[in-house]
């Protein structure tokens, strides 16, 4: 089950207590991980585009 949008009420309603302000802090910093997939991706398409320039060449010097 996903999270949903969550209505919150400040100050909370009489008899409720009140939820913890989020704190940056507690976000995870995985910056460099997606860094280095990214760059993954990218240089993945660069061989997959370069073998596929290969291929386009040589039916082309075979004359077809």
């Amino acid at each position: 089950m996903g999270m949903g949008v969550r209505l919150v009420a400040d100050p909370p309603q009489a008899g409720l207590a009140p939820l913890a302000r989020p704190d940056p802090h507690n976000l995870p910093n995985n910056h460099i991980s997606y860094m280095v997939q990214w760059f993954f991706f990218a240089a993945t398409a660069l061989v997959i585009y370069g073998l596929a320039l290969r291929a386009r060449l040589a039916r082309k010097d075979d004359g077809r």
